[in-house]
């Protein structure tokens, strides 16, 4: 059937009930979509509208709207259902997680279980239902709706974020309000772990001790690499040195610096044009926000021999990261961790769980990429030092005097690590970024197995 299209007056439609199942865009997510507004000259398809009321297309309006561009607007068809509509065009367009899903379909249950006059072609829809249609367990839909009925704003708001899993926020809805306000930002649970904070605070989780030492004592033999190859290590978000003290541990020299003065390393901008590296290695946690994958991208440019990156699993998932960064330049592993890393915001909290799953990406130049790896659980924590708690509990963390590297099964000192003592730098000044002469290595330097 023919539409007729329309160009509506001044001021966005309301949204329609059926479309404010979803979440609506946020973050860097929408100013990618306000850019692409602005290149083309409006959206690459119409809005559609249903009911005098925006059915498809509300953040492509929004974007509109702040841009300044007159959208097109045309109507549903007649023989459309608006219901299968709304979600075939967010499930297709939209990569949304089970949990994402899981909420939308229980907003959908409970508008249709309410009989409202204006959602007539709703009808009667069971959870199960509602499941099907939005390929969701019907478990995760009944979690979803304890949250929605349970749980405070902001914990919904987290789940339909991609932040949290509904699971997760399902036993949180279940605490008194107060005690939910308070889990949120940085509880024991530490669920968010998202880095979700006020405008204008500082952006960093720091990464366990044990996190770090998993990517150096697990992942790294599993790529065939030698502790004695270790030599320059960059780390770019340093904050209070949490991930940059472990690698002094195994690297002979670390470059640590961040943005902001957290008190540990220098102060620079690695995402600055003129901001050179000279290291064979760059291993760091990123911010989380939109910055994470400009790490990636210049990280991967700068280093000679490797890059790691600490993210979160969700990490992987979008069609824009894919082809920006992963359809091009696959890391060589991705490395799961079989037991859950805590991290927290502005601090490490020993004692601290999580519901949010991290990984270790791993870019080895010349390498080709390799069947994904899963670090083991750590039950006896070989991965955990007598003074972590000591040292990295504190902000920032106690600089020590480290030994060479050393086989952590034998004690054997490394013999290519030991002329370089105590070969550490943590860069204490922007101006003071390059290697010695000596301490400098081709890929060709570096010994592999």
């Amino acid at each position: 059937m023919r539409v007729n299209v329309e160009t509506q007056g001044a001021g966005m439609p309301p949204f329609h009930p059926l479309a404010d199942i979803f979440p609506l865009m946020n973050g860097m997510e929408f100013e990618q979509l306000k850019a692409s507004v602005t290149e083309s000259g409006g959206p690459r398809e119409p809005i559609v509208i249903y009911e005098g009321k925006i059915l498809d297309g509300r953040n492509r309006a929004r974007a509109c709207e702040a841009v300044g561009i007159q959208p097109q607007y045309i109507r549903l068809p007649c023989d459309a259902d608006p219901v299968t509509f709304v979600i075939d065009k967010n499930l297709r367009r939209r990569h949304l997680n089970e949990s994402q899903r899981a909420m939308a379909a229980a907003r959908l249950a409970t508008m249709a279980q309410g009989a409202r006059t204006d959602l007539s072609p709703i009808g009667e829809k069971s959870q199960a239902e509602v499941a099907q249609l939005l390929n969701v367990g019907k478990r995760s839909v009944e979690r979803a709706a304890k949250v929605q009925n349970n749980g405070i704003l902001e914990l919904q708001q987290a789940v339909d974020r991609g932040e949290i899993a509904v699971s997760a926020a399902e036993e949180i809805a279940r605490l008194p309000r107060d005690q939910q306000i308070a889990t949120l930002p940085n509880g024991n649970r530490a669920i968010m772990a998202s880095r979700q904070q006020p405008p204008g605070s500082l952006d960093f989780s720091p990464t366990p001790p044990k996190g770090t030492r998993a990517l150096i004592e697990r992942v790294f033999p599993a790529l065939g690499i030698l502790r004695a190859s270790l030599t320059t290590v960059c780390e770019p978000a340093c904050g209070h040195g949490h991930m940059a003290e472990v690698l002094r541990e195994y690297f002979r020299t670390v470059e640590a610096s961040d943005i902001h003065a957290y008190g540990y390393g220098g102060v620079r901008d690695f995402l600055a044009p003129d901001c050179q590296v000279d290291a064979d290695w760059i291993i760091t946690n990123p911010p989380f926000k939109d910055k994470a994958e400009q790490f990636a991208l210049r990280a991967l440019d700068q280093a000679r021999v490797g890059v790691a990156i600490f993210a979160q699993l969700r990490w992987l998932e979008t069609i824009g990261r894919y082809e920006r960064l992963f359809r091009d330049q696959p890391p060589t592993l991705i490395a799961f961790f079989c037991e859950r890393i805590a991290l927290h915001m502005d601090k490490w909290d020993p004692k601290g769980r999580t519901a949010t799953a991290y990984i270790w990406l791993v870019w080895l130049k010349g390498r080709h990429p390799r069947a994904p790896f899963w670090i083991p659980p750590d039950p006896e924590k070989t991965l955990c030092r007598p003074d972590d708690v000591e040292r990295f509990t504190k902000c920032p963390v106690d600089k020590k005097q480290h030994l060479p590297a050393h086989d952590p099964e034998t004690g054997e000192v490394i013999e290519a690590a030991a002329p370089e003592l105590d070969g550490t730098k943590l860069t204490e000044s922007p101006d003071d970024l390059s290697l010695p002469t000596f301490l400098r290595r081709d890929h060709s330097d570096c010994s592999w197995r």
